[in-house]
């Protein structure tokens, strides 16, 4: 009984991660670091990496991916291989 309990409080809690963009959560997490990085630079250390917002990053993988969405206007381009 004890584990049947068990079993749904973990699905329970699991499904709110469900719904969690990982890749997202992830840049974000990095764009932060850097972020940190600019506020703590010391000038004689090493630049800091510069990231663009995850909308522009998921645009410039899906250009490089060759899966980029059509502009309006323009037909939809097949995936490069």
């Amino acid at each position: 009984m004890l584990n049947r309990r068990a079993v749904c409080l973990t699905f329970v809690l699991l499904a709110g991660c469900a719904d969690v963009n990982w890749e997202r959560a992830f840049y974000e997490g990095q764009r932060n670091t850097a972020q940190q990085c600019r506020l703590s630079r010391k000038p004689a250390d090493p630049p800091c990496p510069v990231l663009p917002e995850f909308a522009n990053y998921e645009k410039e993988r899906a250009r490089a991916a060759g899966t980029e969405p059509a502009e309006p206007g323009r037909p939809a381009e097949t995936p490069r291989q």
